[in-house]
């Protein structure tokens, strides 16, 4: 298989499975493809955007959700506001200059640029209609679709921003056609993802696997892999930022932006821009073998137990249970979150309860990177001891 942004040759690393809640598409097996010259990973499956924009459109948490790309207003979210503002200030030096954020969920940053630039005019695309009720008592422009297909006339548009799309999208190449059909000559386009050469930072590990487990995440660029998709499409890129962004609880976003403009011609690969180096590949075999110790962990510690509680229903949950579905089987199972917007969803037909409303009894395993502490804390008040509680750390 031939990269889908470089064109290079390609390596298969094996397949990796992805969980979620009962009924959701993104419970699949996927196969992590990896190109050896730009160290684009692809994860391959049979996902078809119309089926992840149903999943956005209807069945999405994130509207009820905190973290990067969610459009909130956290003290994190609002360092990072202030960082893309930096970026694109320059970019909105005319008077007539419009800026509209594709994908911008509940629309935090086109509040934060309200508040700085009370006359731009701004506005916001995304798919889920829930989020964009958040922009309404703003008096912000908003449009219920998605980055392959812009509600927008041709060369109509100035300034579009995708912040955390194009790892979500299978044909991410349709969205950059659809933003050079849509940007005016000399309009920019400002396209943020997960920096993929950075995930092995320490500062970026967020815990085992974590990157890569993200099921909604079926592409993974680096600053090479994206620079090349986008002089594919005659955007011509004319910035490259890598950053650490603050997440909560201390954690860190590995930040890959690019900033290109519409160009007539062709357009010249970043000199700047050297390959990526085997951190990609290094990266995933490290973090398959810290997993593998955390199993082994695992294991010795529920067959303690006939009775088991999950507490935090969200990626590291999913990613391990994945891995153990036959092993847990035997076990009584319960599952523990506080967001209420999870309690009522089924994992397995096992139902999402509050911790409050649980026994405390058997084993229970602390399935969050961010809010461990605060898991362990509660528990603790809720009668739970230190050694019957497994945490990945």
């Amino acid at each position: 298989m031939k990269c889908l942004t470089c064109g290079g040759n390609t390596s298969v690393f094996g397949e990796f499975p992805y969980k979620d809640f009962d009924h959701s598409i993104f419970s699949f097996v996927g196969v992590l493809s990896v190109c050896n010259d730009c160290c684009f990973v692809r994860v391959i499956s049979n996902l078809s955007d119309k089926e992840i924009s149903q999943h956005y459109a209807s069945n999405c948490l994130y509207s009820e959700l905190t973290g990067v790309g969610v459009g909130g207003d956290s003290k994190e979210d609002n360092i990072r506001y202030e960082y893309y503002t930096r970026i694109i200030k320059k970019y909105l030096v005319n008077a007539d200059t419009s800026l509209v954020d594709v994908g911008c969920s509940r629309g935090g940053y086109l509040k934060y640029l309200k508040r700085i630039y009370p006359e731009l005019k701004v506005s916001g695309v995304d798919l889920d209609e829930k989020s964009l009720q958040w922009l309404k008592s703003e008096n912000i422009e908003y449009h219920v679709g998605d980055a392959n297909n812009l509600p927008f006339a041709t060369a109509s548009q100035k300034v579009l921003c995708y912040f955390h799309v194009l790892e979500h999208l299978v044909n991410f190449h349709s969205a950059l056609i659809e933003a050079t059909r849509a940007l005016q000559p000399g309009g920019v386009v400002i396209l943020e993802v997960p920096d993929a050469s950075s995930y092995s930072q320490l500062k970026a590990r967020v815990g085992t696997l974590f990157w890569l487990a993200m099921k909604e995440h079926v592409n993974h660029f680096t600053p090479r892999a994206l620079s090349y998709a986008c002089l594919r499409h005659g955007l011509d890129v004319v910035e490259i930022r890598q950053e650490l962004m603050p997440m909560k609880s201390g954690k860190y976003y590995p930040s890959l932006i690019i900033v290109a403009q519409k160009k007539e011609g062709e357009c010249a690969f970043p000199e700047h821009i050297f390959p990526d180096h085997e951190a990609i590949p290094d990266y995933i075999k490290n973090e398959m073998k810290r997993f593998q110790n955390i199993q082994i962990n695992f294991e010795k510690f529920i067959d303690k137990y006939q009775r088991i509680s999950f507490w935090g229903i969200g990626l590291e949950f999913f990613n391990l249970i994945v891995h153990n579905e036959e092993k847990l089987k035997k076990l009584k199972i319960y599952l523990l979150d506080s967001n209420t917007s999870k309690q009522g969803y089924s994992v397995n037909g096992i139902y999402v309860i509050s911790p409050q409303d649980a026994a405390v009894d058997g084993g229970l395993i602390c399935c969050s990177y961010f809010s461990t502490d605060s898991i362990m804390n509660d528990a603790f008040k809720l009668g739970w001891k230190k050694s019957d509680i497994f945490t990945f750390f």
